[in-house]
């Protein structure tokens, strides 16, 4: 109301731009021009000062008393030494209900008293109205305390008058009926408009009550916790997926198998391996095999990467969905009717006569099971503090005005609990001409509503800027739902089809590549084929440097005439001393592995680890240090049938306790020569130990107990090879990573006809001669045929227990699985055909079998009369053992053929041993590639002439020739050798290969 000095303005201008405000300094009776300017441009945020004491003040008042800017947007701030002055110029101003005027008036010591005024029903009759709301100070400052909307402090229209009117179309029903009908109301153009209006000023007035409840806690079962993160489409596409996986690991690595012979058990065909490599990869525990080929590397590349790319999204839907808040359960008025959450309404006037009025049937039903208790005297009415209490504390819905309810949420609500804080609505909307009732607070403020505010754009900023706020809840940390359906799931589908094409395309590749190598070369070996030459140090220097006596050296000792030639094998072929000459034999023939025996007794001359032999240590290191030196990899057979006097005098192989002491004898080895050697076969040849040893009594010890004995050595050998198995993999497997298998030998046996009986008999008979060993560690137990036929013929000879042991469930799972691979030994094959059931006597295993084996006289022979050219019969072994034993890792550990010692019988290119070796191993090339046999080496017998046991040296299978009549023991290649060091070299079984 005066013009301020320049001086006084920059003091004014630094005073506010303190608070970043804008402002600009009108004299209200010179420049009010430049004010409308200002009031017309709408600004959302703007706050208006005047000086009550002003002259022209009350003419100011007067001028502007039919504009807008008293009752909309603006907040006037008028600060006046006379508050009756500044009253009774408000008394002509539009200050209705919803006005925003302070009045300041001064009191002593500085302080000024802060008023609000307003006049509720100004248009109607209503007297304007003041109220004492705060204070300002220079200490304090503008100190102002509201509580809730200002309407709820504004609801009394006492004096004020009511008009309303409604319009109605021409009536065919009457007027009561028609009202109650809310489909005539909906079809009403009036109606409609009024309808808008009405939800525009309840939110302009904040009319707005709602249900406020703490967020219930869910309680998912515990899969569902797992199962949550990814939607059930997703699941269904991967187990697909897994299928799709399985069957194409299935045809690459079946390629693999058919071009490459698996290492050391890096990689498996077969169904259930491919299904727990799938599963591996789904469930990120790394590679279980190491594939050589391209394709075969792809592929598993690309299936980990698309696993890896799922799990990644899984992990983090599964993090999402434990840290984000759990989904919302209560979405409308039924939801909550059928929660466990108890309710409470307001105590207010228009929440009671809801109920009595609605014809909401969820309404109704929420009342009656949740608000009215008649048994407990409780109406379910609370005050908003109580009611908000109740909520507070958890399990409690509440029905309260928003303007009531938000102010006080914020200052007794900590932030956690705002952040668990829903609402649902309970009102619907009501028809325009469903009268207010008479005394009701809002019909003025409806109203007003809709004349003034519906339609010029006010109201969203007057409700955004002017009403109680809404409680907002602070996270602590930003949180992002991560939801893993189909379309994020695409990426690594893509990827996946990706590498199986490339995989496919280098897979096509290969084949054509090896199809087109096996036309040219039919018989070609893929792998360097691999000799492991036999030579057994127990059959030379029996007694030298501190080696004991074995059941072999005391056999042919005290029983010479058990010899065909009556020889021994004090020194045979001399290996003892001339091991330096044979490994440059090896060398010579161009081998990579070398296949020895231990002997026990020159480890433990007792039998027993108490007494270790140095001397014996120190050779099969020196053997070992030479094979090594030369580039040739020692493969180790722990136990090669001479078992040392002193342990079978004590009751052998038949006796249980035999177990620990060759435990402790397969610890010793691998203690001392493990770090050099990688490939140990526990045992080889069994069933020689077992069915000749102690049934037949035709090999040492010579013991002669038919149907019985042979079933007990057997008991304890599989025992004994578990227990070594066992060793190794826990106390010496991680620091030495060798592998160790057992070797059993078994003819094949053909059908004789092609009758169901002649099937079975010799599936029986290769049950008998192979699986009575290979089942257990294989498969888990005796074959089933076995234990019957043995159980059965046990009771009719009057045995009260089964002759054949059986193992415990706890065995059973200690002996399966006990090897990483299968040493098959192999010479010849025999027809098979069934016998009647041979009659009741004395025991024996052939009686048990109840089969008949015979070799074709047309077969071409050898020096051995159980030698037979069969070179088909290896191939289909190969196959059975496969399809019977779940594809192991196989290695020949013997092949070869007999001759008498004719050096000419072996000079020729077809020679006899020749000949054989050739076809032989062109038979087990099509097991690998035909039947995908998983074969990964080979082994002739032998690499010298030696004593072939109880037939001394009248059979010869060496590649070598030794004179044994010769102190010097001189070795001499025969043709066979020359030939099988081109098959090394070459890896060719013709006379010439194309590359």
């Amino acid at each position: 109301c005066k013009h301020f000095v320049f001086i006084e303005k920059i003091d004014i201008f630094k005073q506010l731009s303190k608070f970043h405000l804008q402002f600009l300094f009108v004299d209200v009776s010179n420049a009010l021009e430049k004010l409308k300017t200002v009031l017309h441009r709408d600004y959302y945020r703007l706050g208006v000062v005047l000086d009550g004491d002003c002259e022209n003040f009350t003419g100011f008042v007067n001028e502007y008393v039919d504009k807008k800017y008293f009752y909309e947007t603006y907040h006037w701030l008028i600060a006046s030494s006379s508050e009756e002055t500044v009253l009774a110029a408000l008394e002509k101003v539009k200050l209705n209900v919803n006005s925003d005027v302070h009045l300041v008036v001064p009191l002593e010591n500085g302080t000024y008293t802060i008023v609000d005024v307003y006049n509720p029903a100004f248009e109607h009759g209503g007297k304007l109205i003041k109220k004492e709301i705060g204070y300002y100070n220079r200490n304090d400052g503008y100190i102002v305390k509201i509580r809730g909307n200002k309407y709820w402090e504004r609801r009394n229209m006492t004096g004020a008058t009511f008009k309303s009117a409604v319009v109605i179309p021409h009536l065919d029903k009457p007027l009561k009926e028609y009202l109650s009908n809310d489909g005539n109301r909906r079809i009403n153009s009036m109606h409609r408009f009024q309808t808008a209006c009405v939800n525009h000023c309840k939110d302009f007035f904040n009319f707005r009550s709602t249900f406020i409840y703490r967020r219930p806690k869910p309680k998912p079962k515990s899969y569902e916790i797992f199962l949550k993160p990814l939607e059930t489409q997703v699941w269904i596409s991967i187990s697909v997926i897994m299928v799709v996986i399985t069957i194409t690991l299935k045809i690459i690595f079946r390629n693999e198998l058919s071009v490459r012979p698996k290492r050391n058990g890096s990689i498996d065909s077969s169904w259930s391996f491919l299904f727990l490599f799938t599963l591996g990869a789904f469930c990120q525990q790394g590679a279980t095999c190491y594939p050589k080929l391209f394709s075969s590397r792809i592929a598993s590349v690309f299936v980990f990467l698309f696993c890896i790319l799922i799990y990644q999204f899984y992990s983090a839907s599964i993090v999402s969905y434990l840290l984000m808040d759990p989904p919302r359960t209560i979405n409308n008025l039924r939801d909550l009717v059928d929660s466990d959450l108890r309710v409470g309404i307001e105590d207010i006037l228009i929440d009671r006569n809801y109920f009595v009025q609605t014809t909401d049937p969820d309404a109704i039903s929420l009342y009656r099971t949740k608000i009215e208790e008649p048994f407990n005297n409780n109406s379910g009415f609370y005050l908003p503090n109580v009611g908000l209490e109740l909520v507070k504390n958890g399990g409690f819905a509440f029905h309260v005005e928003t303007s009531t309810a938000y102010p006080i949420i914020e200052e007794t609500f900590s932030n956690e609990l705002i952040c668990e804080l829903e609402e649902i609505k309970m009102y619907k909307i009501q028809p325009m001409h469903t009268n207010l009732q008479k005394t009701s607070p809002f019909k003025d403020m409806l109203n007003y509503c809709m004349l003034k505010l519906a339609e010029n754009g006010n109201i969203h900023r007057l409700r955004k800027y002017w009403d109680a706020r809404q409680p907002t809840c602070i996270e602590a940390a930003k949180k992002i739902e991560i939801h893993v359906n189909i379309h994020e799931f695409s990426c690594g589908l893509i990827v996946l089809s990706y590498g199986i094409c490339c995989s496919l395309i280098f897979l096509a590749m290969e084949i054509v590549y090896v199809k087109r190598n096996a036309i040219i070369l039919k018989l070609k070996i893929l792998e360097k084929p691999t000799i492991y030459p036999f030579v057994d140090s127990k059959v030379s220097a029996w007694n030298e440097d501190g080696k004991g006596e074995n059941v072999w050296d005391y056999l042919l000792h005290n029983y010479p005439e058990l010899s065909t030639d009556g020889s021994n094998g004090d020194v045979a072929c001399d290996s003892y001393h001339k091991y330096k000459e044979d490994v440059a034999l090896l060398k010579y023939l161009g081998v990579d592995h070398y296949r020895f025996s231990i002997s026990w007794s020159r480890i433990l001359p007792e039998g027993f680890s108490y007494k270790i032999n140095d001397a014996g240590v120190q050779y099969y290191k020196n053997l070992i240090k030479e094979l090594k030196d030369n580039g040739i990899e020692p493969l180790v057979t722990i136990f090669h049938w001479d078992t040392p006097q002193p342990i079978h005098e004590a009751g052998g192989w038949t006796s249980e306790f035999v177990v620990d002491y060759f435990a402790d004898y397969a610890r010793v080895c691998f203690k001392l020569f493990g770090d050099d050697v990688k490939y140990w076969i526990t045992f080889n040849e069994p069933k020689q130990i077992c069915q000749q040893g102690y049934g037949a009594g035709v090999k040492a010890p010579a013991v002669k107990s038919p149907g019985i004995g042979e079933y007990l050595c057997a008991h304890n050998v599989i025992k004994s090879h578990a227990k070594a198995w066992r060793i190794y993999d826990e106390e010496f497997r991680s620091t030495q990573n060798g592998i160790v298998g057992i070797t059993i030998d078994t003819p094949w046996f053909e059908p004789n006809t092609t009758s169901d009986e002649d099937v079975m008999a010799a599936e029986r008979q290769l049950q008998f001669e192979f699986g009575w060993y290979a089942n257990p560690i294989f498969n888990g137990d005796y074959p089933e045929i076995m234990k019957i036929r043995v159980a059965m013929r046990s009771k009719l000879e009057g045995f009260t227990t089964s002759r054949l042991p059986a193992f415990t469930e706890e065995e059973i799972v200690y002996i399966n699985g006990t090897y990483d691979f299968l040493g098959l030994n192999h010479y010849s094959s025999y027809y098979t055909t069934t016998v009647p059931e041979p009659e009741i006597g004395d025991p024996s295993w052939e009686k048990d079998t109840a089969v008949e084996d015979f070799q074709d006289p047309s077969w071409s022979g050898s020096a051995s009369e159980w030698v037979k050219f069969t070179p088909w019969g290896l191939r289909k072994l190969l196959k059975w053992i496969k399809d019977t034993y779940h594809d192991p890792p196989i290695i020949i550990t013997e092949n070869g053929i007999s001759d008498n010692g004719t050096l000419g019988a072996d000079m020729d290119d077809e020679s006899l041993r020749t000949h054989y070796v050739k076809y032989y191993l062109s038979n087990i090339r099509d097991a690998m590639e035909k039947d995908v046999v998983n074969v990964f080496g080979y082994t002739v017998w032998s690499l010298l002439d030696n004593l072939e046991w109880t037939k001394g040296f009248t059979e010869k299978f060496g590649l070598y020739q030794v004179d044994f009549n010769n102190p010097n023991r001189t070795r001499t290649a025969k043709k066979s050798a020359t030939f099988y060091k081109n098959v090394i070299n070459t890896r060719c079984l013709l006379d010439s290969c194309e590359e």
